[in-house]
């Protein structure tokens, strides 16, 4: 084969190739770009969305309390989105609520704040929730999984109703949840909630509403508990009520570790943590 030959089926390959990369491999990496940029899109908009909701409610509940018009409402609905803009989490919308009840000279108190700022959310995902058609979702009856805390510890959770989002199949939100944790000393732990979710890819359990705790000795109440697998001890927040045999305090939150009874308390704010000791 003359030079001039291989220059020409070189000049012909090189052709092909670049043919082939522009109507077949560049356009299923657009594609592909393409899809992966909708679906987080997407995500953030729902996400979006369901905080405006919560910011809504939240806006009309304080705007009530502020004595504001529907008309004034409406505007501090949508200064109240704009503050949640500021940073990551909800913290700018109450540092927000908060300022504007101390400058109109109106007593609040922090943990009312949060729970109207709960309450919200609420009703936000159940808005959301309302709106999913039946090919978005699949519901249940009496489900139960089993799971692992702290990794070697085993755990059922039950729940008299339970729906999946077909988007989200590792994640199952449940009402009336319980779970049944046995721990290495023979002890049983029932936690139980009005409405929690559980992952079944990574076994955490959250409790929402109405949380009960007890070994049977130990009684903990509070509005959430986070149970992490990967962690040897349970995040409980919002009024938690903690009640020994011989001794009971509240809190805004306690890191509590059921094997040991070790407890770690803290407040959102600088209020003193009320405990009471009986003999």
């Amino acid at each position: 084969m003359t030079k001039q030959n291989k220059a020409k089926l070189a000049l012909l390959l090189t052709g092909l190739f670049l043919i082939f990369l522009t109507y077949f491999y560049y356009p299923n990496i657009n594609k592909d770009k393409i899809l992966e940029d909708k679906s987080v899109q997407e995500d953030s908009k729902k996400k979006l969305s369901n905080d405006q909701i919560s910011n809504k409610y939240l806006g009309e509940w304080a705007g009530s309390k502020l004595g504001k018009t529907d008309k004034e409402k409406q505007n501090y609905i949508q200064e109240i989105i704009k503050a949640d803009m500021e940073e990551a989490g909800s913290e700018d919308v109450f540092r927000k609520v908060k300022k504007d009840f101390v400058e109109a000279s109106i007593s609040m108190e922090d943990s009312e704040i949060r729970n109207q700022m709960e309450k919200a959310l609420s009703s936000a995902k159940e808005d959301f929730k309302k709106k999913l058609s039946n090919d978005q979702m699949t519901t249940f009856e009496k489900v139960k999984y089993n799971g692992l805390y702290d990794l070697d510890k085993s755990f059922t959770v039950e729940a008299e109703k339970a729906y999946i989002l077909n988007e989200e199949s590792d994640v199952v939100y449940m009402t009336n949840m319980h779970v049944i944790l046995y721990l290495s000393d023979g002890r049983t732990i029932n936690i139980m909630s009005n409405k929690g979710k559980y992952n079944k890819l990574t076994y955490d359990c959250f409790f929402e509403q109405n949380v009960r705790a007890t070994d049977g000795e130990i009684k903990i109440f509070a509005k959430n508990l986070d149970l992490l697998a990967t962690k040897n001890f349970v995040d409980i927040y919002n009024e938690v009520y903690l009640i020994y045999p011989t001794a009971s305090l509240r809190a805004d939150k306690i890191d509590y570790d059921f094997e040991t009874k070790y407890f770690k308390v803290s407040m959102f704010d600088d209020n003193a943590v009320k405990m009471k000791v009986t003999k």
